[in-house]
């Protein structure tokens, strides 16, 4: 597998593991989960497992793809038809297309909030929330 994600300005790749603590040498479920939902917040070790997982469970992708399409249409109803204003998402994981605030925001644009205590959230929220609520990294 070739590891073209590598070049992607501002990408994991560019992450600085002394700093953050991170170990990018050992795969990860949240960067896995990523990988299979297409987003670029993985290492080459994530997408080898990923492919791997795959490899022995042929559906993981369609369950990945099939759960992100659950909340976004769980979203969607509670701030378009039940017309919810304030979302909360604790745990929110690493961004990926269509987040819970992504979702949000798009029809109601003040509501979403992001929290999340993992280290490995921070460094890619400070670059995403330009233009969005404040990230908050408990």
């Amino acid at each position: 597998m070739t590891d073209d994600r590598s070049a992607v300005p501002g990408g994991p790749e560019e992450l600085d593991a002394t700093a953050t603590g991170i170990d990018t040498t050992v795969p990860h479920s949240a960067r896995i989960w990523n990988y299979w939902l297409g987003g670029k917040d993985n290492f080459a070790v994530d997408r080898e497992a990923g492919d791997a997982w795959a490899a022995t469970f042929p559906g993981v992708r369609d369950i990945a793809r099939a759960s992100r399409s659950f909340l976004i249409r769980s979203i969607r109803y509670l701030a378009e038809e039940a017309g919810m204003r304030q979302f909360l998402d604790v745990g929110t994981g690493l961004p990926t297309a269509d987040n819970t605030h992504q979702v949000a925001q798009r029809i109601a644009p003040r509501g979403p909030h992001r929290v999340d205590r993992r280290l490995l959230r921070r460094p890619r929220a400070r670059r995403t929330r330009r233009g969005l609520l404040p990230a908050m990294a408990a």
